[in-house]
């Protein structure tokens, strides 16, 4: 495989940087001897890719590959997403419709482009419906969870749902985006 990678670095000039390299086992479960192994193949066998890191998962593209990367798929993107809503609240919108209008286009999209091959994490349902409280500035536990998702009832701009965006993403790069798998 490295001749593979010298060819890229040789005609396109591809240069990898072994600090952002990963390895990731596919065969074996990664434990710390498995990460040693490795480790001591690579300063053997190609002494230039000696620096790159053995691990469980690898962040490519934006979602994560590897055996272990079930565990990990959400962390970064959930934590961007309530980062978000935290300023949402903390920019204190006295009309509901703007937070919701805010929300729907620089908070929900934070999650679409992993919702396209993942599903939404378990909790999700349960975190965004508390997100919602918040951006209305609502106690916690003092609504239905669906209550924010139909504020166009009253007049005002609803707040979408995650967890019906979620599938609808995967759905619409099943058949528009993802044709030929």
């Amino acid at each position: 495989i490295k001749r593979v990678f010298d060819t890229a670095a040789a005609c396109a000039n591809l240069q990898l940087q072994p600090t952002k390299c990963v390895l990731v086992p596919g065969a074996v479960a990664c434990s710390a001897e498995v990460v040693a192994a490795v480790g001591a193949w690579l300063r053997r066998w190609i002494p230039e890719w000696q620096h790159f890191s053995v691990a469980s998962h690898a962040l490519y593209l934006g979602a994560m590959l590897g055996p272990a990367a079930g565990a990990h798929q959400w962390t970064a993107a959930m934590s961007k997403w309530k980062g978000r809503v935290a300023k949402f609240v903390s920019a204190g919108a006295a009309i509901i419709s703007t937070t919701a209008y805010i929300y729907n286009s620089r908070g929900l999209p934070v999650l679409a482009y992993l919702a396209q091959l993942f599903p939404m994490p378990a909790n999700f349902q349960r975190a965004e419906a508390l997100a919602l409280q918040k951006m209305m500035h609502l106690p916690g536990n003092s609504t239905d969870a669906q209550w924010g998702l139909h504020l166009r009832k009253f007049g005002a701009l609803s707040f979408k749902s995650g967890k019906v965006q979620g599938p609808a993403a995967m759905m619409r790069a099943a058949l528009q985006s993802l044709t030929t798998w």
